[in-house]
């Protein structure tokens, strides 16, 4: 069995087009709630990679480290 994914931050250099997009995903041609970083797509995606602008990456979670609890959002971790 996989541990659970994590969420870190791997470009953090995009939050300004975040900002400058309104909050919206930079790559996204359309703005609503499912394009509103961290985007739908992103969130709802069940296996290790990148989002679409590359600004986030889930990774599987290192044994020992801090685990999501029940339903709170994904861990964040920005990778230095």
């Amino acid at each position: 069995m996989n541990s659970p994914l994590s969420i870190i931050e791997i470009n953090p250099d995009i939050r300004e087009a975040v900002k400058a997009a309104g909050g919206y995903c930079p790559c996204a041609i359309e703005h609503n709630p499912d394009t509103k970083c961290i985007c739908k797509a992103f969130r709802e995606q069940d296996k290790p990679g990148e989002c679409h602008c590359g600004r986030f990456e889930k990774v599987y979670a290192e044994k020992g480290e801090r685990e999501n609890d029940s339903n709170e959002s994904p861990l964040l971790f920005r990778k230095d």
